[in-house]
Order: C-alpha cells, then sequence, then structure tokens
C-alpha cells in the first residue's frame, strides 16, 4: 500500500514506502542506528584506546584509492542531479515525484546519496587509525552522524523533487573536498594547497543555501518537503553556519592574527640595539593592541 499522506501536519510524508523498504538498510531504522551506535563507540571510545600505545596506520594507498572514489561518486550524483533540476527546475509547482515515472528514480538517486553518507563514516575511522583524533571533533561526528540520519529519514519517508537540489550541493561541494583530501596523501604537494580554507567557505555557501532553498520550497512548491524535514534542515544548517564559522574564524583568522604577532615580536628582537628599535617596539606594541 502507498504511504503517502496528505494531511496539513507537522509529520506530512510523501513516497512509496514499498519500494524504498525493500532496499538494503531501509527496511527498519534498526540496521541504521547500530552502525551508528557503533561508529559512536570506536571513534570516542575503543579505537583511541587501542591507538593509544600503537603507531599510526600510513593508510596511503587506502587514502588514494577512497578519496579519488568519492571524487567520482560524488561527480556522477552532481551531474544526474543537475541534469534532473536542468529539467524540472529548483522548484516545482508539480510532484514529479509521482508522475513522469521519475519517482523511483528519486528514490534511487536518493539511495545511493544516503549509502555515500554511510560509507563516509569511514573518514573519522581513518582519522582515529592514524592518531589524528585531534580532527575528530564535536563538528565532524556530529555532522557525519547526522547527514546518515537525515537522508536515511528522507529516501524512507520523504522523498520529494525539492531534496534533489540539497544532494546536488553537497555532491559539488564533496568534489572539491575529497580531491583535497586526496592530493594533501602527496607531502610534497602541499605547498600547493594553499586553498584549503576555501573549502570551508563552499561549505558555508552550502548551508545558505540549503537553508534558503528549503524555506522557499516549502512556501512557493506544491511538492513540498514534510515540515519535520524542513524544519531538520533549517535546524541543521543554522547550526553548521555558526559551527563552521566558528571552526573558520578560530583556524584562519585569529591563527593569522596570532602569527602576525610573532612575527612582529622576531622583528623587534632583530631590531633591538638599532636606532630604530624604539620606533620600532612601539608601532608594534600599537600593532598587537588592535589585534586584540
Amino acid at each position: 500500500m502507498e504511504r503517502i499522506l496528505y494531511s496539513d501536519n507537522f509529520w506530512e510524508f510523501k513516497g512509496e514506502g514499498e519500494y524504498s523498504d525493500r532496499k538494503f538498510l531501509m527496511g527498519s531504522p534498526f540496521p541504521v542506528m547500530m552502525i551508528l551506535v557503533s561508529y559512536l563507540w570506536f571513534v570516542l571510545r575503543f579505537g583511541p584506546a587501542v591507538m593509544k600505545n600503537r603507531e599510526p596506520f600510513s593508510l596511503r594507498n587506502w587514502l588514494l584509492f577512497y578519496n579519488a572514489a568519492q571524487v567520482v561518486i560524488s561527480f556522477i550524483i552532481s551531474a544526474l542531479g543537475i541534469h534532473f533540476l536542468w529539467r524540472y527546475g529548483l522548484w516545482h509547482s508539480t510532484c514529479y515525484c509521482e508522475k513522469d515515472g521519475t519517482g523511483e528514480q528519486i528514490i534511487d538517486g536518493s539511495y545511493y546519496y544516503f549509502l555515500t553518507k554511510v560509507i563516509e563514516l569511514t573518514d573519522t575511522v581513518c582519522f582515529v587509525l592514524r592518531k589524528k583524533q585531534r580532527q575528530v571533533s564535536f563538528l565532524h561526528v556530529y555532522h557525519h552522524t547526522i547527514m546518515v540520519m537525515a537522508t536515511w529519514s528522507i529516501v524512507k519517508y520523504s522523498r520529494t523533487d525539492n531534496t534533489v537540489f540539497l544532494g546536488v550541493i553537497n555532491s559539488i561541494v564533496h568534489i572539491v573536498m575529497y580531491g583535497y583530501y586526496g592530493l594533501s596523501v602527496f607531502p610534497h604537494l602541499t605547498k600547493y594547497l594553499w586553498w584549503k580554507k576555501y573549502i570551508t567557505v563552499m561549505q558555508l555557501v552550502q548551508f545558505t543555501l540549503m537553508f534558503l532553498h528549503i524555506l522557499v520550497s516549502h512556501v512557493v512548491s506544491d511538492c513540498k518537503p514534510a515540515y519535520i524535514l524542513t524544519a531538520s534542515v533549517c535546524f541543521n544548517t543554522v547550526l553548521f553556519m555558526y559551527l563552521f564559522g566558528d571552526f573558520y574564524v578560530k583556524s584562519y583568522i585569529k591563527k593569522v592574527k596570532a602569527s602576525d604577532i610573532v612575527s612582529a615580536g622576531k622583528k623587534i628582537s632583530s631590531n633591538i640595539g638599532t636606532k630604530n628599535s624604539i620606533n620600532y617596539i612601539i608601532n608594534h606594541h600599537k600593532l598587537a593592541g588592535k589585534m586584540h
């Protein structure tokens, strides 16, 4: 029986339940919950404890393969999504997922996108095995966990035309992000990876566009996502804008200011004993004061 509810309440769902239920991990939420519980246990407790007195794994060959595969997969998903958006537009007055035979295509595309989010949990596992626990931050772990939960919920309950854009914009960002990760495996390329901070900028733009798109979709489209999905996307995109913005400030703005102060201190030391040393110290003291 088709599970399509057309009530104007908070829990409004659309979709063909039986079709998605036959797919791997989609029949019940428990397998996905077990994956996430195991993931959190490993990256927060078991993994760090096991690696505490061990040498970090290199994983160089695996990382090359994994990041290259992620770039290819993200490119394919974004290309298919862009083709859909080009054909039907960003917002729809008609639910094409219920016509034209595109409903199952949207479910399939959303399902494959969900599987990529499950695979991306590997990112954190690799951090733990390489003893880069500092990168296993709240932002990182929460982001990976919530993406699995959200994409599973979309495939299970609320596939609409207007959720395609969310996957497209995220996949485009991931092409660049995993491309960077792949290149960073080669130490001699580090000096060419100065553009790392712009990946965070892309992510901030991504969350802004997602927030605006889901809101506009809910206002102007007759193919509205579920109310709870709209609320969840709005909450998490705002949260991610704050968390990623805070990360950007701490990683790139405050670090630059700190390095400027250190550089000024070195110049002061080198100028001690010269006739301009007093003026140099005064000027750089003013500079440091402005930075605070």
